[in-house]
């Protein structure tokens, strides 16, 4: 907890004034995570990150509230991050009870996904919440979905729309939940019927998809994966899988 910001943490946080101000605090709903002012005079970590066009304004959000009660006190931020890690393991516990029953793999699956090594990236990296933050709407989306799928509660169904389309503001990859929402319906070995109560969330993933076209124009995508070769993307993809799948069984 005592450990200092580092990497991103000083452009989001020490050097971020839309945090430190409710007045500018909403602008963040038109910008990318990066733009601010002051980062047009700065260069960090020895690049031009205001490239970098990541819509993730809640992530910010929840920045502010955090320097409302601890000003830059990194100790604060990352208590943020461990209870919102706690808050996803108790929910991933609820989310695979609602798949399988309240069986013991499931809270064993839930403790092994708390304490297991590979989070450490997204918990102590005060920069990573966006992940956290995307993982706790999406796990409450789902498992408000398969209450409706279970229960035929609408109100169910209208608060899991409203929790995916959250998760998007909070990170990109929330754009997976219809495929998460798929397989539940697949393991639960549910009527047909019910997939096509997906397609309002690939609905809200359009719409995302679209504003976020229209706030950052051709830009949209302008990081250091798009330029790559479609070859090098696939082959770096792989790479990439492959670490994580040898980190979590020998972390």
């Amino acid at each position: 907890l005592g450990n200092a910001f580092v990497l991103d943490d000083t452009v989001l946080i020490t050097h971020n004034p839309h945090i430190k101000s409710a007045r500018s605090l909403f602008s963040v709903l038109k910008y990318s995570i990066y733009d601010n002012e002051q980062l047009e005079m700065r260069s960090f970590m020895g690049g031009s990150i205001v490239n970098e066009k990541y819509y993730r304004p809640l992530q910010v959000m929840t920045y502010y509230l955090d320097y409302k009660v601890w000003k830059l006190n990194p100790a604060g931020y990352r208590l943020t991050n461990i209870f919102l890690h706690l808050f996803n393991s108790i929910l991933l516990y609820y989310l695979l009870s609602s798949i399988f029953g309240a069986k013991a793999f499931c809270k064993l699956a839930a403790i092994f996904f708390l304490v297991h090594p590979a989070h450490t990236s997204v918990v102590t990296y005060i920069s990573g919440r966006g992940d956290l933050l995307a993982c706790f709407f999406m796990s409450i989306s789902l498992i408000l979905f398969l209450k409706f799928v279970k229960f035929s509660s609408t109100a169910c169904y209208v608060l899991s729309l409203l929790a995916a389309a959250t998760a998007l503001l909070c990170r990109e990859n929330a754009l997976t939940l219809c495929l998460f929402a798929a397989v539940a319906l697949f393991t639960l070995k549910v009527k047909s019927k019910f997939y096509f109560y997906i397609l309002p969330f690939m609905l809200i993933d359009l719409v995302y998809l679209l504003f976020r076209s229209s706030i950052f124009g051709g830009s949209a995508g302008a990081d250091a994966q798009s330029i790559m070769a479609l070859f090098l993307q696939v082959i770096n993809f792989l790479n990439i899988a492959f670490r994580y799948i040898f980190l979590l069984f020998l972390p």
